[in-house]
């Protein structure tokens, strides 16, 4: 049952591009974390050298790396 909570759940992230269907994650009934990424956030050394994000708080890097890791687990 796991296993398949775990496929609908993955599934329903994937088709995230629809409008009229928002998907689990947009409507709050999931709230995926990633385990290390608030670490990753905080270590400023990681980021030096990326003007875009290296003077950025450590919840904004959170906030903008999080889409793009859901991206990668879906596909």
């Amino acid at each position: 049952m796991i296993d398949l909570l775990e496929y609908r759940a993955l599934e329903d992230l994937s088709r995230g591009w629809r409008v009229a269907q928002p998907n689990l994650e947009q409507v709050g009934l999931l709230r995926i974390e990633y385990e290390g990424l608030a670490e990753i956030a905080a270590d400023d050394s990681r980021w030096r050298g990326l003007p875009a994000i290296s003077d950025a708080a450590t919840a904004q890097r959170e906030s903008i790396c999080a889409p793009y890791l859901i991206i990668f687990v879906c596909n």
